[in-house]
């Protein structure tokens, strides 16, 4: 073990200053290694989403005894599954990521070793649909012999190249018309014409007919001099023979200039081909054409649109089209007041304030480029003082503020309290902007910021009058008001007070004072003879009696889906929520439903995690589109059945939770076949 623990600390050592340190230490003509990526079961291409296995066989008479190499692969086709070692190989293998390390106490020798090495396990991305990958083995592989001399193999890499195939194989010719799919009025298209055939590389002869809109397209038949063609009403024929041509995408380039604005179509009406040895007893052999149509928008003169370098919260599109309106935003329009002026040609024109953060140069006057140049100041905002305690605050009471101003700072006045003979005072305040709401209690200094003055500014004072020898009732909760006085009263002993418990649909209450229960759901009344100073204690608690949990269905590596349901009745505009976001409503449960991912999930878990928002009612979905696309079809079935034999390893966008649920199809609370069953039953009209 030391002697391995050696060799690689200095092998590891050794790769990084080989390439700083040493020049490449080349083999003896005695010396060879080589390795091999072999692709050959997958010679004819692979679907989207399979996964293979790439087996890399060495060939090694070096003496070498340990190894450093990287695997790497196209991230666009390709996503790693693992790498693992040939442990029939011999040695110790080390894999981390996409990085392998072999080491071995007998030297690779006498080709004793050739074979396999180890095995690079990919999968074909699912949107890699006729994509070609690269799979190698690193640049240089870095190597050791039993001296701990270190050798860097060059070009010792090997490449695969993996097709994933849309279509099966078409035998014979196939054609196919490609374009430009957007450019300017009177600017240049260019149209391809593609071949390829089965299994031939060469052809000699074609015919090539294209149709096209003459007045919407001209060709340029300058580009086909000493070309055989005829070209009469948007009919393109085009005759060839006696060139050798190769396959590929562009085979037959033809030019064009585009006349007019609108989507246009250059049609492959017909494509013929044939190799020379196959002239002398066969007519142009047609070919399979897909697609044989390419459109073509065909869009107005475009023109720049820059801005001036001092801009600031301005998102503008870069190109403006001729003759029609350009509009652009104003970011934060609600915070700032903005000074925009324009351009064009160098000439300033109107800039029209749409009112809502967008400003639009109307098309009349789009012409040339467009600069754009604009300035902001912060937004004025009303500041109103209100509540009888207002006139009690000894600051300065400024009447408006600026987004990002100075701000406003003041004093909530210090509580006074009642003596034998005089009334005190006790104060609190409350500012508002927008729709946010803070409280301050008396004698707090209250500050602010001129990034928080993002609307009108509404302060209050509230002074309550405390009468001499008076009693103060207050109510701390929610839901509890004291008639005639809200949440806090002053009066005198031996006052008679009604206390109101406003019942909120989904929650249980108990309201005491001094620990004993006055009020719950079914005491909504209570009459308080006031004789001291009293808090009433108001306990609003979610009512989580008809929670449940469900094993849903199985996710992978042990983990599973738990389905929570939770029954209740909310207030109008309220929904329930799990962890903090909104949970579903099923009608196939009469309850409010979430999903849950782990290896368990008890009730009391569950409950713990509930709670209640403003939102509006997302409804489970269970017409049978599982998958959310256009139809409800097998696909969804298929889904389903996905999703019951695991696999799919977690929520995400692709597999969302409002699809998991809407695969509960017959409300049983798990995900089975059955669900599956009933998807195709509706499909076919049959009665589950």
């Amino acid at each position: 073990m030391l002697v391995k623990t050696k060799r690689r600390v200095a092998l590891l050592l050794s790769l990084i200053m080989v390439f700083c340190l040493m020049p490449t230490v080349v083999f003896a003509a005695d010396t060879a290694i080589s390795f091999e990526v072999d692709n050959s079961a997958y010679a004819d291409g692979v679907l989207c989403g399979q996964t293979i296995n790439l087996p890399v066989n060495v060939t090694a008479n070096s003496g070498m005894t340990a190894l450093n190499t990287t695997v790497a692969y196209d991230t666009d086709v390709f996503e790693a599954v693992s790498i693992n070692g040939n442990s029939e190989f011999g040695g110790t293998f080390t894999l981390e990521g996409t990085s392998v390390f072999w080491e071995s106490d007998d030297p690779m020798i006498n080709n004793e070793n050739t074979g396999l090495f180890f095995t690079i396990t990919l999968k074909v991305k699912a949107d890699a649909k006729g994509s070609n990958g690269v799979v190698s083995i690193g640049e240089s592989i870095n190597i050791a012999d039993a001296d701990f001399n270190d050798f860097t193999v060059a070009g010792a890499s090997a490449t695969i190249t993996v097709t994933s195939p849309s279509e099966p194989v078409v035998q014979g010719y196939t054609a196919q018309v490609t374009a430009d799919s957007v450019v300017t009025v009177n600017n240049t298209v260019t149209v391809n014409i593609g071949v390829n055939h089965s299994s031939d590389t060469t052809f000699h002869a074609a015919e090539v007919i294209l149709e096209y809109d003459s007045t919407a397209l001209t060709l340029d038949e300058s580009s086909l001099s000493g070309k055989h063609y005829t070209n009469e009403n948007g009919k393109l024929t085009f005759e060839d023979f006696d060139h050798e041509q190769n396959f590929g995408t562009g085979v037959y380039t033809f030019t064009f200039t585009a006349n007019t604005v609108g989507d246009t179509t250059v049609t492959l009406k017909s494509a013929k081909f044939l190799h020379k040895t196959a002239a002398s007893g066969s007519d142009l052999i047609p070919a399979t054409i897909n697609p044989a149509t390419a459109t073509i928008t065909i869009k107005e003169e475009t023109f720049t649109v820059t801005q001036d370098e001092d801009n600031v919260g301005i998102t503008a599109p870069t190109e403006a089209v001729k003759n029609e309106d350009y509009t652009f935003t104003a970011n934060d329009y609600n915070l700032y007041d903005y000074d925009i002026t324009a351009t064009i040609g160098g000439q300033e024109v109107a800039v029209v304030d749409n009112g809502d953060g967008t400003y639009t140069i109307e098309g009349e006057n789009v012409t040339d480029a467009i600069v754009i140049t604009s300035s902001r100041i912060g937004r004025t905002f009303e500041v109103t003082w209100d509540g009888d305690g207002a006139g009690d605050v000894t600051n300065e009471k400024p009447v408006e503020a600026t987004y990002n101003g100075e701000g406003i700072t003041f004093t909530v006045p210090t509580n006074k309290g009642a003596t034998l003979t005089e009334d005190g005072a006790n104060y609190s305040a409350t500012v508002t902007i927008g729709e946010t709401t803070t409280s301050y209690a008396a004698g707090e200094t209250v500050t602010i910021q001129g990034s928080q003055i993002t609307g009108d500014v509404a302060i209050v004072i509230t002074k309550t009058t405390v009468p001499a020898n008076g009693k103060t009732v207050t109510v701390s909760g929610a839901d509890v008001t004291i008639k005639d006085y809200g949440n806090s009263a002053v009066v005198a002993p031996n006052t008679k007070l009604t206390l109101n418990l406003t019942v909120e649909s989904g929650y249980t209450y108990s309201v005491k004072i001094g620990g004993q229960e006055i009020m719950n759901n079914t005491t909504t009344t209570y009459e308080l003879t006031v004789t001291e100073n009293a808090t009433v204690v108001v306990t609003k608690t979610l009512d989580t009696t008809e929670v449940a949990a469900f094993d849903y269905v199985s996710v992978g590596n042990d983990q599973k889906l738990w389905l929570v349901t939770f029954k209740t009745t909310l207030a109008g505009g309220k929904v329930a929520t799990y962890d903090g976001e909104t949970m579903f409503w099923s009608t196939k449960y009469e309850a409010y439903c979430y999903l849950v991912s782990g290896e368990t999930l008890s009730v009391e878990t569950a409950k713990n995690n509930l709670d209640v928002t403003t939102a509006a009612t997302k409804q489970v979905d269970y017409s049978g589109n599982v998958n959310k696309t256009t139809l409800t079809d097998a696909a969804d079935a298929q889904f389903v059945a996905n999703m019951y034999n695991g696999m799919y390893s977690q929520i995400d966008n692709t597999t969302t939770m409002e699809m998991f649920l809407s695969a509960d199809m017959n409300g049983s609370k798990d995900v089975n076949v059955e669900d599956a069953v009933a998807i195709i039953n509706q499909i076919l009209g049959i009665n589950n």
